[in-house]
């Protein structure tokens, strides 16, 4: 990521030319008067505030966001054009600043202070807010609040008295300001967009103790996104005060019905009867899976295979299948995935077609908005109901897997991949360096995932266990050794090949045996998920082994009804696990027996 993305990342920028336009940290900027952009291998930036290059450098730099670019001032600074100014005057018609519109839209402040303009960084210091159009908002009873001075300039030319607050609809009201609405009827108008009837709710709830009465007036509820009072006025309205008189008086205390998610009511529910375990009993469509070991093992063979399954909707590992198209992200090159793929179709001869897409390239997952936006694009396009990030390194892109923030920035970017565009999706990750910890990283990985399966080898044969379901059984052992497939020869004369998958003897599908009580299987994997979470390995051995005190609160994380019943449930769950030998015990530790 260049400099000046990765500034306009953290800054929350948007683009602009070349470049982005961010808040400038060398001052209390609201409106996004900072240009950066790279050139010639430099940063360029320039405060069109008025901030001095210098400091926003050492502004940069105190918040750790320079990595050591160079910085420097545009030789040739860019040129914006005014296209508007509102002039703000108090109670006594006396001007005290000026807020200016350019184009490309900005908005900027600037004081008037002993017969001369100040601009820039702290311009507006000491210098009381006011609302727009005070003196003949001074010379009425009544006014109407609506969101910028453009509306309020046109509601003043069709004869109504009208205000509004600099800043935008996110802005608040100064205290100062407040005290010139006392005694006066207030009609307040909101854009008709979430930012706007937001803002303007927020104005009622700080007028209704000031002013004389109060009316929240969403004229434009009926209209198309974005419009406001002057659109109103525009379509052809008339009497603009009296449609906001119709309205009640504002009641701080009512709930705004309008903003609130969809929800599902328990009388409207029905059964879900469809599966959603698109390979049976193993992944869950929507979910999130992780598919974790050491280098070696087969992982990535398997989870390919797994996934080519899926797109040709065949059985695996006698369970059946979904069929759906797959999207698989090569982060790490697409060379061995290509063999991997024709390795496949001609072990199975197969010469029907294949919904098995390819990105050749990593995708940064971490902090680039524009390449998520375009991969979930992708994935619409191509219908896909499953997606593998092959692996998660390089998909975090150089960010460190053990920081709650990058891993967090990414489980979110998957969760938007999930909920954007209902697929699944697959991470194909590594363990640390003692294997016995489970996949490396922050423990936030596993909190999110939905499905983990631990891929391990050995004596030519793998095993891929699956080792956490939230919604499923964990149960799932499949064994597998890879076979070479010869695919042609090299320019030199060489055999290529490439291997697929062939299910070992040693993973043909078993269930465990399970307890036979449903609070006995619920403590078992409560067993299971607090060795995974907080267990301890053992010297010498695969083994982990847990506390009874940690055993027994993920138990009641997970089971219903009192904490005094839960207790009594729990003791004789462990009673007979032990007694049936599904798990150990010794000492106030505990352990699963295998």
């Amino acid at each position: 990521m260049s400099d000046a993305a990765h500034i306009a990342k953290a800054l929350g920028g948007k683009p602009n030319g070349d470049g982005w336009m961010v808040r400038c940290p060398a001052h209390d900027d609201k409106q996004a008067s900072l240009s950066i952009k790279d050139a010639a291998g430099e940063l360029v930036v320039h405060c069109f505030a008025g901030c001095d290059w210098k400091a926003v450098k050492d502004a940069f730099k105190r918040d750790g966001l320079l990595n050591g670019a160079k910085v420097e001032v545009p030789t040739v600074p860019t040129v914006r054009m005014v296209v508007k100014k509102y002039d703000y005057f108090d109670e006594h018609g006396e001007l005290r600043y000026q807020v200016r519109r350019f184009m490309p839209k900005e908005f900027m402040p600037r004081a008037w202070i002993d017969g001369r303009w100040r601009e820039g960084r702290g311009c507006m210091d000491g210098v009381e807010r006011l609302p727009y159009r005070l003196t003949e908002m001074l010379a009425s009873d009544h006014v109407v609040v609506v969101e910028g001075e453009k509306d309020v300039d046109r509601l003043v030319a069709a004869g109504i008295c009208a205000t509004s607050k600099s800043g935008g609809a996110n802005a608040k009201w100064d205290a100062d300001a407040l005290q010139y609405f006392e005694g006066r009827d207030v009609y307040v108008v909101p854009d008709n967009d979430v930012a706007g009837v937001r803002g303007a709710r927020d104005t009622c709830e700080a007028l209704v103790d000031i002013a004389r009465s109060v009316r929240y007036a969403p004229l434009c509820a009926d209209m198309a996104p974005g419009s406001d009072a002057s659109d109103w006025l525009n379509a052809g309205n008339e009497d603009l005060v009296g449609a906001c008189a119709a309205f009640p008086e504002f009641d701080v205390d009512a709930l705004d019905e309008d903003f609130v998610f969809d929800t599902l009511d328990a009388d409207d529910i029905t059964p879900v009867l469809s599966a959603d375990d698109y390979v049976e009993g193993v992944l869950v469509a929507g979910a999130m899976s992780v598919v974790y070991g050491p280098s070696n093992v087969g992982k990535t063979f398997w989870a390919a295979d797994l996934a080519m399954h899926v797109a040709a909707g065949w059985e695996w590992r006698g369970c059946e299948v979904t069929q759906m198209p797959v999207l698989y992200v090569a982060a790490e090159g697409a060379f061995g995935i290509r063999n991997r793929v024709a390795a496949f179709r001609r072990h199975y001869e197969m010469s029907e077609t294949l919904p098995f897409h390819v990105i050749p390239v990593a995708v940064n997952l971490l902090s680039d908005d524009e390449a998520v936006e375009r991969l979930i694009n992708t994935v619409r396009v191509k219908r896909a109901g499953m997606v593998v990030l092959d692996t998660l390194a390089r998909v975090i892109a150089g960010g460190n897997e053990n920081a709650s923030e990058d891993m967090g920035a990414l489980i979110a970017n998957c969760d938007r991949i999930r909920a954007e565009a209902g697929a699944h999706v697959m991470l194909v990750h590594h363990t640390g360096k003692d294997e016995a910890r489970g996949a490396r990283g922050h423990s936030s990985l596993r909190a999110a995932t939905d499905t983990e399966i631990e891929v391990s080898g050995g004596s030519g044969v793998s095993l891929a266990k699956v080792t956490k379901q939230r919604e499923l059984e964990i149960f799932g052992e499949f064994g597998f050794s890879l076979r070479v497939v010869e695919l042609g020869v090299n320019t030199r004369g060489k055999p290529v090949t490439s291997c697929v998958v062939i299910e070992a003897e040693a993973g043909s599908k078993k269930r465990k045996r399970r307890p036979s009580g449903k609070v006995q299987r619920t403590v078992l994997k409560a067993l299971s998920n607090a060795l995974i979470d907080a267990g301890v390995s053992v010297a010498d051995s695969r083994q982990r082994i847990v506390s009874e005190d940690q055993w027994k609160r993920e138990a009641f994380k997970m089971l219903s009804g009192e904490s005094k019943h839960k207790s009594t449930a729990f003791r004789r769950a462990v009673e007979n696990l032990i007694g049936d030998e599904y798990a150990g015990y010794r000492d106030g530790v505990a352990w699963v027996l295998e």
